[in-house]
């Protein structure tokens, strides 16, 4: 079994589910892809889905939980990467934010609790504030858009938001995925 998300409008997200199952059954694996799209456009099938992957018979309020737990380490991680973008550029020494940056993933993902993954993201949040950087250098902002896969995956785009902001460039990146999930599964489209 695949689980997926899907996507609405042009954004080629909503396709992948589709083409995994047929790359899949080219190669002669019998494979079930589940596609969670918006709980809004079809809300009984969004249920069937959730109970066709809880093998293990989780109640309603563990799944809930266990969904918050896990919004709120993607939620860590997003403000992580949005500090780094700010850090980098500015950095009296190179390297010094991404390897904060890595501290903090690394303390996100050991996190057991919501308590520690608030804990973990203050911490991360101020290991790359205190990494020593000239505030007054003047910096060049760039803007990064496009399919969501392209602009989130850095081993896809190359780490481009990392070596820009070597360059001493800000990245502001158009989509988190935070934001394209509350967007795409719960109809909001503000992109905190």
């Amino acid at each position: 079994m695949v689980v997926t998300s899907g996507g609405n409008g042009p954004c080629r997200a909503g396709h992948y589910g589709e083409l995994s199952e047929r790359i899949m059954r080219s190669i002669g694996k019998d494979i079930e892809v589940i596609v969670f799209d918006s709980i809004y456009q079809k809300p009984i099938d969004f249920i069937k889905k959730v109970n066709r992957v809880n093998s293990a018979r989780l109640s309603p309020l563990s799944i809930i939980q266990l969904v918050r737990f896990y919004w709120r380490k993607l939620q860590a991680l997003d403000n992580l990467e949005r500090l780094s973008h700010k850090v980098r550029p500015r950095e009296l020494k190179r390297d010094d934010t991404t390897k904060a940056f890595q501290q903090g993933i690394e303390w996100i993902r050991k996190a057991e609790t919501l308590s520690g993954v608030v804990e973990a993201e203050r911490e991360g949040l101020l290991v790359l504030e205190n990494v020593p950087q000239d505030a007054g250098r003047k910096v060049v902002r760039v803007g990064i858009v496009g399919e969501i896969y392209v602009v989130l995956e850095p081993a896809i785009n190359l780490e481009i938001e990392e070596m820009l902001g070597n360059l001493g460039v800000e990245v502001d990146r158009s989509i988190y995925l935070t934001g394209w999930t509350r967007a795409n599964t719960f109809g909001h489209k503000d992109n905190f």
